[in-house]
């Protein structure tokens, strides 16, 4: 696996995250106001599905970095949303099209 191959993975997941967590929260709130219930517990039942997307993303997130120099590249990569491949990063140069090291970003 190649580093831009790895990056778009972690992307493809964190965007997944987001959109499962959008989903359940508008379900959820079709379901609350179907239930008839007060404004309180509208904003739980649309908040409870949003914890878990919004932490799943952070996570991931924190590892969207450069296996060489270990620079955060979340905003280039989530600003670009699959637009825009990064071909090396911004910070050291290195080549998105190498293979992965073995233990990338101390994982």
């Amino acid at each position: 696996m190649t580093i831009s191959e790895y990056l778009r993975e972690q992307t493809r997941t964190i965007n997944t995250a987001k959109w499962v967590g959008i989903g359940v929260a508008v379900i959820a709130a079709f379901v609350s106001a179907f239930l008839k219930q007060s404004r309180a517990a509208t904003y739980a039942w649309i908040s409870a599905p949003m914890l878990p997307a919004v932490a799943v993303m952070l996570w991931i997130g924190r590892r969207l970095r450069c296996p060489r120099c270990k620079a955060d590249l979340r905003q280039q990569l989530m600003v670009a949303r699959g637009r825009v491949q990064l071909r090396f990063c911004p910070h050291c140069g290195a080549d998105f099209s190498e293979q992965m090291p073995e233990n990338p970003i101390g994982q």
